[in-house]
């Protein structure tokens, strides 16, 4: 069994393509098989049985995009568990400038931007952008005064990074993981 989650992820980049999920894809999210050590490097189980997402296109477009990013998903009680690996060519590139979490010029440094709408409205939703130092910025709508409490990590290699994030559900202001179906 698993839970719908309105969760979309945006690799953001200025050497990489910036990009969406390229259709609406409704997406089982299997429970965490024991709580996984939020570290960059995906070796706990639990990763091996997490929802994958690996359709995007890009924003302007609509077109595939060229570069590989996987998203993985898992939930338990308390968080939801989210690994985005992102491929690119050109690391030597790729830029962090903002030291400052919550920084508002973060959007132009290399990472990953999550929103994550509970209700499923479009209207209300959670942000949370983790470049590749490992700096974030979260915010409600955009109220940077908000605080995911997530507790991320990135690894960096030659082809590429991973942001590898658990989020609390009682930061999003949910007692617990959403009903499986929700």
């Amino acid at each position: 069994a698993g839970t719908t989650a309105g969760v979309f992820a945006l690799p953001l980049a200025a050497t990489m393509e910036t990009c969406m999920i390229a259709k609406p894809l409704e997406l089982r999210v299997p429970a965490a098989v024991g709580t996984p050590r939020v570290n960059g490097v995906l070796d706990d189980p639990m990763w091996g049985a997490a929802a994958v997402m690996e359709t995007f296109a890009r924003c302007e477009s609509g077109e595939p995009v060229k570069t590989v990013t996987a998203v993985r998903l898992a939930w338990d009680a308390g968080s939801l568990y989210l690994s985005v690996d992102c491929s690119e060519p050109r690391m030597d590139r790729v830029t962090a400038a903002t030291t400052d979490r919550d920084a508002p010029d973060m959007w132009r440094d290399d990472g990953v931007e999550v929103f994550i709408d509970p209700t499923c409205d479009r209207q209300h939703y959670y942000q949370i952008a983790v470049t590749t130092t490992n700096n974030v910025y979260d915010g409600y709508i955009r109220d940077a005064a908000w605080n995911s409490a997530a507790v991320t990590a990135v690894t960096r290699h030659a082809g590429g990074y991973r942001v590898e994030m658990a989020i609390p559900w009682v930061a999003m202001g949910l007692e617990q993981a959403p009903e499986p179906g929700a």
